[in-house]
């Protein structure tokens, strides 16, 4: 379990994401695709941490 997601929004965000997530899997029969959306959603939540983090410092 995530413990470190306390914020009810994220929450929501993750719940969708896992409904996405499980639909392409049985869409698509594979893992495959679900694994790439995972990947996907990793690196836009980087890549959103990093913007946000580094426009804040300076």
């Amino acid at each position: 379990m995530h413990r470190q997601y306390v914020n009810p929004s994220t929450l929501v965000l993750f719940f969708f994401l896992a409904v996405a997530l499980a639909l392409a899997r049985l869409r698509s029969g594979a893992l495959t695709l679900p694994i790439v959306m995972h990947m996907e959603a990793t690196t836009v939540a980087l890549l959103i941490n990093e913007l946000t983090r580094s426009s804040s410092a300076g």
